[in-house]
């Protein structure tokens, strides 16, 4: 299979892995909000959980149709999710514009995640209530407002919660190749002594059908992983474990066969 049949992009967006390609002008037209230690990160009570999980279902039934129509999702492997008892980390590499959205919806069901989620998106009108809703959490600017936020994530995934992280951290649309992982993910889930779980967002060549309808852009498949376990392990060994899982299924391994 090679890279023009799929249409991948094989020059890299950026030279700073850190810089988005999607939607990174949107909501930048006055100052980000600022998030500091006096923030609730992992918001909690009655009131919030209702409409959250309200918003969720509405999601569902909205962004599973869109998802399967727009890029012909296929998903091998949910059974992986469904095994993990309590919490975990979910990592998947970050290459298509929906793919936050469609981890919860099509993956976690009713399980509803938490999403480490960039600041932007709470500058947007309407846009920051629904992610906060969805229970997008974001990533704060200083370090004191950092370890705040990661000591609630922390407790959140030790009763039970999961949190979606996407270790490459930004968003770079249907890029052939899997890049660096942060840490961070894997800091949290030793602290919490939970599972981390690979998802891969792969490619495959559109069929007939979206060939019909002019499509170029390459069709995806969500693989979830088995749970790879936190316990005896530093970060460094659980990230790099999540990277070989992530990276098995990746284009990159099967393009230049």
């Amino acid at each position: 299979m090679s890279n023009t049949r799929l249409n991948l992009v094989t020059t890299p967006y950026a030279e700073d892995e850190n810089s988005h390609n999607t939607m990174h002008n949107i909501g930048t037209g006055k100052s980000i909000k600022n998030f500091d230690e006096n923030y609730q990160y992992i918001k909690k009570g009655f009131l919030f959980n209702f409409f959250s999980i309200l918003v969720s279902l509405i999601a569902m039934v909205v962004l599973i149709p869109v998802g399967f129509f727009t890029y012909g999702l296929r998903v091998k492997g949910r059974k992986n999710f469904k095994k993990v008892k309590g919490g975990s980390v979910i990592c998947c590499n970050h290459n298509i514009l929906l793919d936050c959205a469609l981890v919860g919806p099509i993956i976690t069901r009713l399980k509803a995640p938490y999403y480490l989620s960039s600041p932007i998106a709470f500058n947007i009108p309407i846009v920051k209530h629904m992610v906060r809703l969805l229970r997008a959490v974001p990533v704060p600017a200083n370090l004191r407002a950092m370890g705040v936020m990661q000591n609630q994530i922390v407790d959140a995934l030790k009763n039970g919660k999961s949190i979606v992280i996407f270790p490459e951290g930004s968003n770079w649309a249907y890029y052939y190749k899997l890049r660096n992982f942060k840490k961070g993910a894997f800091t949290l889930a030793v602290k919490a002594q939970v599972p981390v779980v690979p998802i891969t967002f792969s490619y495959r060549s559109p069929n007939w059908f979206y060939r019909m309808f002019g499509r170029k852009k390459p069709l995806v498949t969500i693989v979830v992983h088995p749970a790879i376990t936190s316990a005896n392990k530093t970060a460094e060994q659980l990230k790099q474990e999540t990277y070989f899982a992530i990276n098995s299924y990746f284009p990159q391994n099967y393009l230049d066969s």
